[in-house]
């Protein structure tokens, strides 16, 4: 059994926690029949830490692996390049659990999971050979589509772009399981996932993309002012909302707007980090555009409680 869990920010603003009533809640968990497409997982923006992560990359080997991108899963994301000998600093970052990934030409390694506080060890990143993916992007019409970007699902850079063909190659890649974000402008983006062999070996995905239509409207608070930077996500009209077709972010005057998302009914989620995290009704896309969308925020508190066991 595979349990998705959607996780909202917590508000900055605090209110008293609502009173105990002695009473056991009983919860009915259903199992969702279909696989998310893209991770909806937000973490709040990193602060300037007082810690200095270091560590090196290493070959088959065991030695130094110069001029190698090492990503870190800080919020936002952020890389470095290492120094000849392979080592490589991040500096100025919180203590916390982290994830690092290594990668030079066609060799990569990790994710290595690493915690990091004031007395951790430096951490050892050790590449190999990678796989490739090779990623089919087609229309409604199964014609290719040329000029798509194809980005890989993880917390590094790495992007290509589909040739005449509508294949676009993502080299190195770890084995295992493969996920890619696809986007061409006047088509709603697309997620999807597939397994890469061995290293060396390469793997394909077919991604489709459809037709959309641009969707546009406004996030506003009770009194009607147009809330900024609120980040604006478009989910399926499913009971948990699981799928992902995009996101979007309110400019200073509270306006978003995506440029495709496709035919369907989907709805819209609002959270800022102040106000209560809101969902429009359900918005049905056809070919047409569609404006004038109003989604009005509440004001936020927030819940707090405790976990004992028996």
């Amino acid at each position: 059994v595979v349990l998705f869990v959607r996780h909202r920010r917590e508000p900055t603003k605090s209110a008293s926690p609502p009173a105990a009533t002695g009473r056991t809640a009983k919860i009915d968990l259903k199992i969702p029949t279909t696989t998310p497409t893209q991770r909806e997982w937000a973490r709040d923006v990193d602060p300037e830490g007082p810690l200095r992560l270091e560590g090196q990359v290493l070959d088959e080997g065991g030695a130094g692996v110069g001029s190698a991108v090492v990503w870190l899963s800080s919020a936002p994301p952020q890389s470095v390049k290492t120094q000849e000998d392979g080592t490589f600093v991040f500096d100025k970052i919180v203590g916390r659990e982290y994830e690092l990934t290594a990668s030079a030409g066609e060799r990569i390694g990790g994710p290595v999971t690493y915690r990091l506080t004031e007395k951790s060890d430096p951490v050892v990143i050790r590449i190999a050979a990678g796989a490739k993916v090779a990623v089919v992007v087609t229309g409604d019409d199964s014609q290719p589509i040329e000029n798509a970007t194809v980005k890989l699902a993880d917390f590094g850079d790495r992007t290509a772009t589909t040739g005449k063909d509508g294949t676009a190659t993502l080299t190195p890649v770890r084995p295992g399981w493969v996920g890619v974000d696809v986007s061409a402008p006047g088509y709603a983006p697309a997620s999807s996932f597939g397994q890469a062999g061995s290293s060396g070996s390469t793997a394909t995905i077919r991604v489709k993309l459809h037709k959309g239509a641009m969707v546009s409207g406004r996030v506003v608070d009770e009194a009607g002012k147009g809330i900024a930077k609120a980040k604006i996500v478009a989910g399926d009209n499913s009971w948990m909302g699981l799928g992902h077709s995009g996101e979007a972010m309110t400019d200073a005057k509270g306006e978003f707007s995506f440029a495709a998302l496709a035919p369907g009914s989907v709805i819209l989620s609002a959270e800022d980090g102040e106000h209560a995290p809101t969902r429009s009704l359900p918005v049905t896309i056809a070919d047409r555009p569609v404006t004038g969308i109003t989604i009005t925020m509440k004001e936020g508190g927030s819940i707090a409680g405790k976990v004992v066991d028996t």
